[in-house]
């Protein structure tokens, strides 16, 4: 039903719009008009999770929040739900999406069993999580240096 190179790269614009242009909709900011098209199709899909649904979204991302929008397109995508082997992989967090984000491998943590959860996300980590999240859903090769972490 959401096979499909095309409906997996629209889906990945759709993360990507998520991260870059979200407005705050709880105090009535406008959405940019050349994110509306994108941010409809995301709320319609499934995208936004509820939890940083009414969030600042043209503001610095957390790296939970992160998570939640990676994961749920994840899962839109593979059109299945992530089932966790364990209900929590770090100290520091037991966000459901931060732990299903660890269960496909699609983040790691910082070391020593912590995540930082309310950290702001850098760009390689956004990269890093993307090549991953991309080499899951199309079995593309891309290479990612072991010392870049999320």
């Amino acid at each position: 039903m959401y096979g499909g190179y095309n409906m997996k790269k629209r889906l990945f614009g759709l993360v990507l719009i998520m991260i870059l242009a979200l407005p705050l909709t709880s105090y009535g900011k406008m959405i940019s008009p050349w994110a509306k098209e994108e941010f409809e199709n995301a709320l319609s899909n499934g995208i936004i999770p509820n939890q940083i649904m009414f969030l600042d979204y043209q503001d610095y991302i957390k790296r939970k929040d992160f998570c939640a929008i990676i994961t749920k397109a994840y899962e839109r995508i593979k059109n299945e739900e992530i089932v966790l082997k364990k209900d929590n992989y770090f100290q520091d967090t037991n966000d459901i999406y931060v732990n299903k984000a660890f269960e496909r491998n699609l983040v790691i943590g910082v070391g020593d069993g912590l995540f930082n959860p309310d950290d702001y996300i850098t760009r390689q980590e956004i990269a890093t999580v993307l090549s991953r999240f991309l080499n899951q859903i199309d079995n593309l090769t891309y290479t990612i240096s072991a010392d870049i972490i999320l």
